[in-house]
Protein backbone atom coordinates (compact mmCIF):
# COMPACT_ATOMS: atom_id res chain seq x y z
CA UNK A 1 0.00 0.00 0.00
CA UNK A 2 0.88 3.64 -0.22
CA UNK A 3 1.45 3.92 3.54
CA UNK A 4 4.59 1.79 3.43
CA UNK A 5 6.58 4.29 1.38
CA UNK A 6 6.67 7.86 0.20
CA UNK A 7 3.95 8.74 -2.28
CA UNK A 8 5.06 10.63 -5.36
CA UNK A 9 3.40 12.46 -8.23
CA UNK A 10 3.07 9.24 -10.23
CA UNK A 11 1.25 7.58 -7.32
CA UNK A 12 -1.15 10.51 -7.05
CA UNK A 13 -1.91 10.13 -10.76
CA UNK A 14 -2.60 6.41 -10.20
CA UNK A 15 -4.99 7.32 -7.38
CA UNK A 16 -6.82 9.64 -9.78
CA UNK A 17 -7.05 6.87 -12.38
CA UNK A 18 -8.02 4.00 -10.08
CA UNK A 19 -9.74 5.31 -6.96
CA UNK A 20 -12.87 7.07 -8.20
CA UNK A 21 -14.76 6.24 -4.98
CA UNK A 22 -12.13 7.93 -2.78
CA UNK A 23 -13.72 9.95 0.05
CA UNK A 24 -10.73 11.19 2.06
CA UNK A 25 -7.44 12.66 0.86
CA UNK A 26 -4.75 13.99 3.16
CA UNK A 27 -1.53 15.30 1.65
CA UNK A 28 -0.63 17.46 4.67
CA UNK A 29 2.74 19.22 4.37
CA UNK A 30 3.58 17.78 0.95
CA UNK A 31 4.83 20.25 -1.64
CA UNK A 32 6.26 17.86 -4.23
CA UNK A 33 2.97 17.09 -5.98
CA UNK A 34 2.26 18.92 -9.22
CA UNK A 35 -0.83 21.03 -9.62
CA UNK A 36 -1.86 18.76 -12.50
CA UNK A 37 -1.81 15.57 -10.43
CA UNK A 38 -3.68 17.20 -7.53
CA UNK A 39 -6.34 18.58 -9.88
CA UNK A 40 -6.65 15.17 -11.57
CA UNK A 41 -7.44 13.52 -8.24
CA UNK A 42 -9.98 16.19 -7.36
CA UNK A 43 -11.64 15.94 -10.78
CA UNK A 44 -11.56 12.12 -10.95
CA UNK A 45 -12.85 11.49 -7.42
CA UNK A 46 -16.26 13.17 -7.20
CA UNK A 47 -17.11 11.45 -3.89
CA UNK A 48 -14.39 13.29 -1.97
CA UNK A 49 -15.74 14.50 1.37
CA UNK A 50 -12.56 15.53 3.18
CA UNK A 51 -9.45 17.20 1.79
CA UNK A 52 -6.45 18.21 3.84
CA UNK A 53 -3.99 20.27 1.84
CA UNK A 54 -2.59 22.12 4.86
CA UNK A 55 0.96 23.37 4.42
CA UNK A 56 0.93 22.42 0.74
CA UNK A 57 1.52 24.93 -2.02
CA UNK A 58 -2.05 24.97 -3.30
CA UNK A 59 -2.78 27.40 -6.12
CA UNK A 60 -5.89 29.31 -7.13
CA UNK A 61 -6.33 26.86 -10.01
CA UNK A 62 -6.50 23.96 -7.55
CA UNK A 63 -9.00 25.83 -5.37
CA UNK A 64 -11.14 26.48 -8.46
CA UNK A 65 -11.05 22.74 -9.28
CA UNK A 66 -12.12 21.92 -5.71
CA UNK A 67 -15.06 24.33 -5.99
CA UNK A 68 -16.07 22.93 -9.38
CA UNK A 69 -15.60 19.20 -8.77
CA UNK A 70 -15.96 18.44 -5.06
CA UNK A 71 -19.71 18.78 -4.63
CA UNK A 72 -19.78 16.33 -1.69
CA UNK A 73 -17.03 18.12 0.23
CA UNK A 74 -17.69 18.52 3.96
CA UNK A 75 -14.19 19.38 5.22
CA UNK A 76 -11.38 21.36 3.57
CA UNK A 77 -8.13 22.37 5.25
CA UNK A 78 -5.92 24.85 3.39
CA UNK A 79 -4.03 26.11 6.46
CA UNK A 80 -0.53 27.37 5.89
Amino acid sequence: GFCAREVNDEDLTAIADLCHKLKYLNIFNRTEFSEISICNVIHSCPRLQQLDFSYCEITDITIEEIAKSSLNLKYLNLKG
